[in-house]
């Protein structure tokens, strides 16, 4: 084939002095005369559409030039047949999340993917469209801490939920991970206060300043929900989403 119809080019960039000039042949012609020792320079478009910029591939040989573009030729065709890696779209993820997250939380989510990579590459599934099921569910009894206390494992598990969900949604996977994975539920223990750190916490309620919005900015309302909760039994979860007008009068 005609190096002119190749998707990534090998030319020739000629030195003043080569005998190519002495040649017949026409100037674009010239570009891909390979019987003399000037630097052969590469040029063009990966299969997959990325651009190889121009460039010297460091040989006058054109067999070892040609190596270079097989190379390029070669990890791009690999790439396009097994799709993207679980390491490639952990970094696009994390990107993509950076805005609205803090430092500490972009951490947090760094460090569970990194151990999901190392995972799912000790496993042979460095790419996303190895996940399985099976595979993710293995991760979060043997890729994760032994030691890691239930509610952070169940803070961990939730992250790599809105991983999967998003992996969906840009079509690193073909399926929708996320509703087959299940959630860790973490037990919370019950702590009792005694009476006299009831009245401690309720008072420091009262000092709450300086907030801008939600509870922090009211302080008495703060308190008074504490109240609610000490008096009903009534779960943080639910107090919250209590609505004072809600409740009729009669047996309900």
């Amino acid at each position: 084939m005609s190096q002119a119809n190749q998707t990534i080019l090998l030319y020739k960039r000629h030195n003043p002095n080569c005998t190519v000039h002495k040649t017949r042949l026409p100037h674009t012609a010239q570009r891909f005369w390979m019987e003399c020792s000037c630097p052969i320079w590469i040029l063009g478009r990966t299969p997959r559409g990325d651009l190889v910029p121009r460039q010297s591939t460091g040989f006058s040989d054109l067999k070892q030039a040609e190596a270079v573009r097989a190379s390029l030729t070669s990890k791009t065709k690999g790439e396009t047949v097994h799709g993207p890696t679980v390491a490639e779209c952990a970094e696009k993820y994390i990107a993509s999340r950076r805005h609205e997250l803090g430092e500490k939380t972009v951490g947090q989510h760094r460090l569970l993917l990194d151990r999901l990579t190392r995972f799912c590459e000790g496993c042979h599934a460095q790419y996303m469209r190895n996940l399985t099921v099976d595979l993710l569910e293995t991760f979060k009894t043997e890729g994760l801490p032994e030691d890691m206390a239930d509610t952070s494992k169940a803070t961990a598990v939730a992250k790599l939920r809105c991983f999967l969900r998003t992996a969906y949604r840009r079509d690193w996977i073909s399926q929708s991970l996320v509703d087959k994975v299940t959630p860790h539920r973490a037990v919370y223990e019950q702590k009792e206060h005694s009476d006299e750190e009831v009245e401690k916490i309720l008072a420091e309620a009262l000092n709450l300043n300086g907030g801008t919005h939600g509870y922090a900015k009211h302080p008495k309302t703060f308190r008074l929900l504490l109240e609610l909760m000490l008096e009903t039994g009534m779960r943080v979860g639910d107090a919250i989403r209590f609505e004072p007008a809600a409740p009729v009068k009669g047996e309900h």
